[in-house]
């Protein structure tokens, strides 16, 4: 079994966009967690609702955990999300030059990347696009 964890770092104003997209206003979360007895969940969005108003420029570490037996991170993963993270690339066809590989067998990579979460593309009509890493960190545990 493999272990994943997903860490990205943001500001505590995106979060305060992701709480007004989700509950509207902070008054509206409020009279949820008042007058229908509020959830864990919903006291803590409140709380932090409450400090990130306080505090927006503050980074956040937002993370999540993966658990997969299937996945198959090898030096060509690696390297790849590595690459992607660390150098401005445009294009599928720039990546393969870089890594002395054939084009179909990057593009297979990313779209196995794509599928577990660690990286997004941008299709577009001639080549696969533009790949980002999703994580500020990737922490592996075997």
């Amino acid at each position: 079994m493999i272990i994943i964890n997903l860490i990205k770092m943001i500001k505590a104003k995106e979060l305060i966009k992701e709480y007004e997209q989700t509950y509207g206003s902070i008054e509206t979360l409020e009279y949820i967690f008042k007058k229908r007895g509020g959830t864990i969940k919903t006291k803590m969005d409140l709380e932090n609702w409450k400090y990130f108003i306080k505090h927006p420029e503050e980074e956040i570490e937002d993370g999540k955990i993966l658990i997969n037996e299937d996945i198959k991170l090898g030096n060509m993963e690696l390297e790849l999300l590595n690459l992607i993270k660390n150098i401005d690339i445009k294009s599928v066809n720039t990546i393969a030059k870089l890594l002395n590989e054939d084009k179909s067998k990057i593009e297979n990579k990313l779209m196995e990347l794509e599928k577990e979460g660690l990286v997004s593309i941008e299709w577009s009509s001639n080549d696969l696009g533009i790949a980002s890493v999703n994580y500020d960190k990737i922490m592996i545990e075997i």
